[in-house]
């Protein structure tokens, strides 16, 4: 059963921005940015004479934009992707504000059905912080959220999901045939070359994401000071009691 913590905490919120990749898609009008003065890449700047969804990425950030004033989303355009109305603040003194489209690079990529598109709008910059609390300090009431106790039920669901996963992401790097058995041999160039950088991207992409999570869950400090990110041991032959991987468990899974 999920557990409650039926406390409600009188607080004072500071103003807090994240960004804009940790927010659920798609922008919602009203919502307060803080633009990045992003700069395309020498390969970005060739991709822009082809590629339509990086050349609209981009082209926004060549106006004079002031980056200091936050922005506000005014609007949506729907087309292959999608794309968010800023409300901008332009540079000088006058008080001059124009609207520009920007492509609400989340959401184009939980849209995107090609592989070729999902590659580049991962290799996209962050382009913005987000508003993630009230931007006036003010007092509010902070219920404490849901959660389920990690147990050996959700431990069996993560482990379902990454065995689903897992089969994709070996795809992407070898040529893996869980049914040629021994035959499934690769050469000490494939394991400098695809099998470690690949290993050590996916740890340090689950470290970058947990911590992101972390951080937009609490202010409090445990990820960094736990011993598992810290000293990278635990493990396939050392698991603590309690946290078993079923990982190679052929029983059912509930």
């Amino acid at each position: 059963m999920p557990r409650v913590t039926a406390n409600i905490t009188h607080i004072t919120t500071p103003l807090v921005w994240t960004n804009v990749s940790n927010v659920d898609t798609p922008l919602k009008i009203g919502t307060k940015l803080q633009l990045l003065p992003v700069q395309p890449t020498d390969e970005h700047k060739t991709l822009m004479n082809t590629e339509g969804i990086v050349r609209d990425f981009y082209t926004p950030f060549q106006q004079d934009i002031d980056h200091t004033v936050h922005a506000t989303v005014v609007g949506r355009y729907g087309g292959r992707y999608d794309l968010v109305k800023l409300l901008c603040k332009m540079n000088g003194d006058d008080d001059v504000w124009n609207t520009f489209f920007f492509v609400d690079v989340n959401d184009a990529r939980d849209r995107a059905t090609e592989a070729k598109h999902q590659k580049l709008l991962d290799a996209l910059p962050e382009w913005a912080k987000i508003q993630a609390s009230p931007t006036t300090q003010r007092k509010v009431y902070r219920k404490i959220k849901t959660h389920r106790k990690f147990d050996e039920i959700q431990r069996k669901k993560v482990d379902r999901v990454f065995r689903k996963t897992w089969r994709e992401l070996r795809t992407i790097g070898f040529d893996f045939d869980p049914k040629s058995g021994e035959t499934n041999h690769y050469s000490k160039r494939c394991i400098d070359e695809t099998m470690l950088p690949m290993m050590r991207y996916l740890k340090r992409s689950l470290n970058v994401w947990a911590q992101a999570f972390i951080d937009d869950c609490t202010d409090a400090k445990a990820y960094e000071n736990d011993e598992v990110w810290r000293r990278g041991q635990l493990g396939t032959d050392e698991y603590p009691e309690g946290e078993t991987s079923f990982v190679g468990d052929t029983g059912a899974i509930v």
